[in-house]
């Protein structure tokens, strides 16, 4: 059977096309450039090791805030990873590449519902060639990729309570 190209489709051929440019560029030179103070000063309350650095608040020896104004949520989430993968650059960053795909499946599952596949499509394109978009979540300054999972799934259990299509509100 021969594969036409026009029975994938040209959108869907851009659309692969944009996301396998995404992946090199989430995964091309991932430990060339070293930690950033930022996204990596919530591993002492992930190993639990010394209880004075960057752990401003805990009870009964459970990190609570990392700083005064940054909860030890991602901490908890690198427990186990750093448990079995130990600390290293990739055990800090590819969970946050992988968190960004599950980020934009988010975007797709929302955005497919309220708008046309044609603008939804676009879209994912444009996420998928956005280099600030990749950037930020690939050497996670903060909790940032955390912060936009969990507004992005907030929309998504309101978008699945929803009944209206093509809803202006949402």
């Amino acid at each position: 059977m021969e594969l036409k190209l026009t029975t994938f489709g040209w959108p869907n051929i851009i659309l692969l096309l944009a996301l396998i440019f995404s992946v090199y560029i989430s995964f091309t030179n991932l430990t060339y450039l070293g930690l950033s103070y930022d996204e990596s000063l919530f591993i002492n309350a992930s190993i639990l090791k010394d209880e004075t650095t960057f752990i401003s608040k805990h009870r009964f020896g459970i990190p609570i805030m990392v700083m005064n104004y940054i909860g030890a949520l991602k901490s908890w989430l690198y427990y186990p990873i750093f448990k079995i993968f130990g600390v290293n650059i990739l055990s800090i960053r590819v969970p946050m590449i992988v968190l960004m795909y599950v980020n934009i499946y988010l975007i797709y599952k929302i955005s497919i519902k309220y708008l046309d596949k044609t603008i939804t499509y676009s879209l994912l394109i444009i996420i998928f060639t956005d280099l600030t978009f990749n950037g930020l979540h690939r050497i996670d300054h903060g909790p940032s990729a955390i912060e936009t999972f969990l507004k992005l799934f907030s929309l998504y259990l309101i978008s699945k309570g929803s009944s209206v299509k093509n809803s202006i509100f949402i």
